[in-house]
């Protein structure tokens, strides 16, 4: 391109645009041998959802892509490298689905139990006045309790992966947006608020801002919706000891409530489809919130200690994108993660580095067919 100044560009193997949970976990499991640059439009890497998230790990959440992603991250949360994190990533929590006597009415009650899983116990109206001391005493229901269900230390799994791509020599820019995209014969240019870059292939990370990267692009149309999530924090009563209680989760998905510390995570589940911003919390999802929680517990809930909103960004089938895109060369999404994000992303950056690197391509291909065609950017062709 005459008169663009791409000779003097800094040219780097791959850009990775977005130093979130995706961008990072990629970044560090790329091999040492590509030149790495990672751009981070706000000042810290992780200030929006990967910072916000609830931080959950449970096999059962999910499309049947995903739950098969869980099970194969298992091990990396249970047994991380030393060389990666010696402090423990996930602490045993539980997970209680709650359904009341109305919601069992309206539909057939074993199709909340999770039957495929093989520690779920169910638990009757007695049972679990026994165990959750903060139910209302009029509650009438049941509930199905996952055991295996954990909180995973989002801030430890971050900050190794940025430590990690660190030692490798990747370069991270932060209070870097990109401005555009253009493509050249053996690659990308990218025009950032501060200078221009080239790179042969782009990662588009970029969480709820990955659509607006895509169109930049001139990428296949993903669909791409972010949706505010609500998150209230009180503190518990004195009587209860959180460090026992499970994450208890509406059977319907009108409410969750995570134990930490002391405190109580309340989330009145909303999924409000928002344009990528910082997300604030709205006055009437915080009130929604307080009342969902109050008609199922014997909480009466006067101050609230802290509140944030985050943006989990869905397509319309709820898997993850990750793959290349089919219109443009060198662009591969690792996009619309959801709210599953988290507990997917050991497995889920290591298949990427797998269709990334030429090596590994084929035999990922034949071995993972049925998790690859349900990420494939290709789903999305009119």
């Amino acid at each position: 391109m005459a008169g663009d100044n791409s000779e003097r560009d800094e040219v780097f193997d791959v850009a990775i645009i977005g130093a979130g949970i995706a961008g990072t976990a990629i970044a560090a499991e790329l091999p040492s041998s590509y030149k790495i640059l990672v751009l981070e439009m706000e000042d810290t890497p992780g200030y929006h959802t990967t910072g916000r998230s609830a931080a959950i790990l449970s096999p059962s959440y999910g499309p049947p892509v995903v739950r098969d992603l869980t099970q194969k991250s298992l091990d990396f949360f249970q047994n991380p490298p030393k060389e990666f994190t010696e402090s423990p990533l996930l602490r045993r929590r539980g997970l209680l689905k709650i359904a009341t006597a109305e919601q069992l009415r309206e539909i057939n009650g074993n199709q909340l139990s999770n039957a495929s899983l093989p520690d779920v116990e169910e638990w009757d109206t007695d049972k679990l006045r026994d165990e959750i001391p903060i139910l209302r005493d009029d509650f009438q229901g049941r509930a199905w309790y996952e055991k295996d269900c954990w909180d995973i230390d989002v801030d430890i799994l971050h900050q190794s992966y940025l430590r990690q791509l660190k030692k490798k020599g990747c370069r991270l820019i932060c209070d870097a947006r990109v401005e555009a995209l253009a493509p050249l014969k053996n690659g990308w240019k990218l025009e950032i608020n501060q200078g221009s870059f080239r790179a042969e292939l782009i990662i588009n990370a970029a969480g709820a801002w990955a659509g607006q990267i895509g169109e930049h692009a001139g990428a296949t149309e993903i669909g791409l919706v972010p949706k505010r999530r609500t998150m209230v924090v009180v503190s518990a009563p004195e009587r209860v000891a959180t460090k026992q209680l499970p994450m208890i989760v509406d059977s319907q998905e009108n409410f969750y409530l995570k134990p930490e510390a002391g405190r109580l995570f309340l989330s009145p589940a909303d999924e409000t489809p928002s344009e990528p911003c910082d997300s604030q919390p709205e006055e009437l999802d915080v009130a929604i919130c307080i009342d969902r929680i109050e008609k199922v517990f014997d909480l009466d809930i006067r101050r609230i200690e802290n509140q944030w909103a985050g943006l989990r960004s869905f397509v319309a089938d709820k898997n993850p994108v990750c793959g290349f895109d089919p219109k443009v060369p060198n662009f591969f999404w690792m996009a619309a993660l959801g709210g599953y994000g988290i507990q997917i992303i050991p497995e889920l950056s290591r298949l990427a580095v797998r269709m990334i690197d030429a090596k590994d391509r084929e035999n990922t291909l034949s071995a993972e067919a049925f998790v690859l065609q349900g990420l494939s950017p290709d789903r999305f062709e009119v």
